[in-house]
């Protein structure tokens, strides 16, 4: 029978291991609530009040005509009124928000006169790779309408950490 006293102790540990943690969670939760603690800057390490912000490039000047490839040049405002509404932004790698970095990535972007996204190049770096496959992670992602013609667009993606 000894050995039941053993389960039954290991048992009565694993109960209070788990209620110990529901409650700590609890209070978690109810000081995230009351606003007197938030929980995106516990798991992320940003400063208190800090807010991330991802701006992509709607709203840049147009760039020269047409390149020797025979894509036609186009500005990032053109290129808003091909692009899909479900496009969504890159997400701020988690890493980089430990780290407290951020950038902006100009990306190439080369649709042909269907709207697919023929090919994505990095055209300037953040510094930082991890941004950088981020920013072309989520434009691989993107659709667009057809602009019946074959374009380029020089696009920037930028992180910045806001108070």
């Amino acid at each position: 029978m000894r050995g039941s006293n053993n389960i039954r102790s290991n048992y009565t540990l694993i109960h209070y291991f788990f209620v110990s943690l529901f409650l700590h969670l609890l209070v978690l939760l109810l000081l995230n609530f009351t606003g007197r603690l938030d929980l995106r800057n516990f798991y992320f390490g940003r400063q208190s009040g800090e807010k991330t912000s991802i701006t992509v490039g709607f709203g840049a000047e147009a760039a020269e005509k047409i390149d020797s490839t025979g894509y036609e040049f186009i500005g990032t405002e053109e290129l808003s009124t091909y692009a899909e509404p479900q496009n969504l932004p890159p997400r701020y790698p988690a890493a980089a928000l430990r780290n407290r970095w951020q950038g902006e990535t100009v990306l190439l972007l080369s649709l042909n006169k269907n709207g697919v996204l023929a090919k994505v190049d990095l055209v300037k770096s953040s510094g930082y790779k991890i941004l950088d496959d981020a920013a072309l992670s989520a434009a691989r992602q993107w659709r667009f309408r057809s602009p019946r013609r074959s374009i380029q667009v020089k696009f920037p993606v930028k992180f910045v950490l806001q108070n």
